[in-house]
């Protein structure tokens, strides 16, 4: 099994005070990514790609591996990707094993996206300052995305209320390709809440511990798995 302690991958950010109202304001997130503390220039939310890779495997290689015909190469969105490492050990991963992806870091705090495009380095990765709630069409295309991973950002737009998360979800089942597939890993919303949010799509992982043939647990992962194909 592997060591689920590995540092910079925590449940919430050391410096926040009151999280839950704070969440869900873009103009914390940028205030957040323009600081100096260690969190603004390394923060992992629930866990590291190294501990989703099981998970990554079994639900969203398929995906990758048969993108659309339509498409040069598979499309890979990481929905508020915040100053997070994953689109780079996602994108290190796959060119290991020869997969050309295009991954696209998508946040709509401008300081986010500075911060993801530093930590890249010379990674060919798309990055993008856009609102999941509305994303532009001449950017975000109908059935453009083969794979979209959300590792915390449905939480935080569930703490601004209101129809943020529903929105969210809409937006993403219409980027997503048929075939496609959606992971969140949440760690604040009820999975009743997700769930509703993602009522329109389907179900194949509602969150419920799920086990790889190789024995790795989604219970490891600090947060819950959920997996909408559409």
């Amino acid at each position: 099994m592997r060591n689920h302690e590995r540092g910079g991958a925590r449940s919430l950010p050391r410096s926040v005070g009151c999280w839950a109202t704070s969440f869900g304001k873009q103009e914390y997130w940028e205030s957040f990514y323009s600081g100096d503390t260690e969190d603004a220039k390394d923060f992992e939310w629930f866990c590291s790609y190294e501990d989703i890779e099981p998970f990554f495997r079994d639900f969203a290689r398929p995906a990758l591996e048969k993108p659309s015909p339509a498409a040069l190469r598979p499309q890979l969105m990481i929905a508020g990707c915040g100053n997070s490492r994953l689109a780079n050990e996602i994108y290190d991963d796959l060119s290991s094993d020869g997969i050309e992806v295009d991954i696209w870091n998508v946040d709509y705090a401008e300081a986010a996206i500075a911060r993801a495009r530093a930590v890249a380095g010379e990674r060919p990765l798309k990055h993008v300052v856009a609102d999941l709630r509305d994303l532009p069409e001449e950017t975000f295309p109908e059935n453009s995305f083969d794979v979209i991973v959300d590792k915390g950002t449905m939480d935080a737009l569930f703490c601004a209320g209101g129809p943020s998360a529903q929105r969210c979800a809409e937006q993403l089942h219409k980027v997503l390709r048929p075939s496609g597939v959606m992971l969140v890993l949440s760690g604040v919303a009820s999975s009743q809440e997700l769930l509703q949010s993602f009522r329109d799509w389907t179900t194949i992982l509602d969150g419920s511990p799920y086990i790889t043939e190789e024995g790795e647990a989604s219970i490891n992962l600090r947060s819950r798995l959920f997996v909408f194909p559409k």
